[in-house]
């Protein structure tokens, strides 16, 4: 810590303990290795040799903001944990949510740095909490500062360097500030109100675009026409998540039988609840994965998802639904559901449009049981 300047950058002298850092995508912290912004977007597991009786601060910081030689915003907290009971990390009330690093193009190496600090006891944090997607509280955070606070003694440290890579310019629009990339994501988001997903489903477009992508190769991209063949099996989604939250996923089609005469507005194909963080397949299934399914003849349908935050872990009321029957799903409405569980405006969103093609009579062969 001492040979790449974290002390004295950011604290007078480094702690004798080391952090085991492990990322998600398989690789680990390694007192300044060099890591890309894509290897640590998800948040690490952190273990330490803990005192089961004592209670821990973990913060991670980017001293290097906007860059190393011009770090005008020293620091960037990336990540704030307080009251962590002994080494159980996701026991500890998490302040500020986990971004991974996305320093700007030609700015170089940034310092990523993990500290641990020993409380005296359980505190009382009275700093803002932040969501993934939040950038207000972030910049010229002072780790000096806040062990001068709350009186806490650092005890282990590790750090990894990173410079820019594709992913970057993503992380950073999400953090509030687009960039080429995530200005181009941003700028699809208006779709919605030109496709009439505005006021047809909801009543105004949510901040952030969903990354949805098929098995079959497809990602969907604010409207563009897929086939019920590329979307029948469940894709993946993702968004960025606050890790302590919970959300609900709705995949909805506001033209059902047809876009003229939309007399099952809506028809709900997919919806899922009480997603911890991001990770839907640990959320609680209401209505299975059905694919695309238009009738012939009937011109394009819309294929709206959205994700709204909870205000805390729900108790659903309504029937679980199978994908092997199309009983109960017709005549949705995603705005009522919401005000039910009063989620508010959903967070992020996506759609696509699809037609009959062949697939879809084996569709219905699968909604009919057979």
């Amino acid at each position: 810590m001492e040979t790449h300047a974290v002390a004295p950058d950011i604290l007078d002298s480094a702690p004798t303990g080391l952090l085991q850092v492990a990322y998600p995508s398989g690789v680990e912290v390694q007192m300044g290795n060099e890591l890309t912004p894509t290897q640590v977007k998800d948040q690490p597991s952190v273990t330490w040799a803990a005192d089961p009786a004592a209670f821990y601060t973990l913060c991670m910081t980017d001293p290097d903001a906007p860059s190393r030689v011009q770090p005008q915003f020293r620091e960037i907290l990336h990540w704030l944990v307080v009251n962590i009971p002994g080494a159980r990390l996701d026991q500890g009330d998490c302040v500020a949510a986990y971004r991974g690093s996305g320093p700007p193009r030609g700015s170089g190496l940034h310092r990523y740095v993990f500290l641990l600090y020993k409380q005296k006891d359980r505190l009382k944090f009275d700093e803002p909490r932040l969501g993934q997607s939040d950038r207000e509280g972030r910049r010229n955070f002072s780790s000096r500062k806040l062990v001068a606070k709350y009186g806490l003694e650092p005890v282990a440290g590790n750090l990894y360097q990173a410079q820019w890579d594709e992913y970057a310019d993503i992380a950073r629009g999400q953090c509030g500030r687009p960039v080429k990339t995530c200005s181009r994501l941003l700028s699809q988001l208006p779709r919605m109100e030109k496709a009439g997903v505005v006021p047809d489903v909801i009543a105004k477009a949510p901040g952030e675009v969903l990354k949805v992508a098929y098995p079959s190769g497809v990602e969907v991209q604010m409207g563009n026409e897929l086939t019920p063949t590329q979307v029948k099996d469940q894709p993946s989604v993702t968004w960025a998540a606050d890790p302590a939250a919970f959300y609900t996923l709705c995949m909805t089609d506001p033209d059902a039988p047809s876009r003229e005469k939309p007399k099952f507005r809506e028809w709900h194909h997919w919806l899922v609840g009480n997603i911890p963080g991001h990770d839907v397949a640990q959320g609680d299934t209401l209505s299975e994965y059905v694919g695309s399914g238009p009738p012939k003849g009937t011109g394009l349908h819309r294929y709206v998802f959205l994700v709204y935050k909870q205000p805390g872990k729900l108790q659903f009321e309504e029937a679980r639904l199978t994908n092997r029957s199309g009983d109960h799903r017709g005549q949705f409405s995603i705005k009522k559901f919401a005000a039910k569980y009063k989620l508010g405006d959903p967070v992020a969103g996506n759609f696509y449009q699809a037609q009959w093609d062949e697939y879809v009579p084996k569709l219905y062969e699968q909604l009919s049981g057979k």
